[in-house]
């Protein structure tokens, strides 16, 4: 099956869509990968941007704080 394939079953399928995908291919066109859903693509011509793609899905993973801002303008509420 075609990377692109895979991609699209991914991203199309509610139980695995918010997985971040990591494209790695020969093909140069990185926005058709963006474009379906991938979370980043590089190009097996370029070694070092492969640790580098890795490290970004690592930190993007890694849990961290959130912040919500609540709006309310009755004080009891609030």
């Amino acid at each position: 099956m075609l990377g692109w394939t895979v991609l699209n079953h991914l991203k199309q399928d509610p139980t695995t869509r918010h997985i971040p995908v990591q494209m790695l291919t020969m093909d140069e066109d990185r926005q058709q990968g963006l474009a379906r859903g991938a979370f980043s693509f590089v190009t097996n011509r370029h070694p070092d941007g492969l640790a580098a793609a890795l490290t970004r899905i690592k930190e993007y993973a890694t849990p961290r704080r959130k912040r919500l801002l609540v709006v309310e303008d009755n004080p009891p509420s609030r």
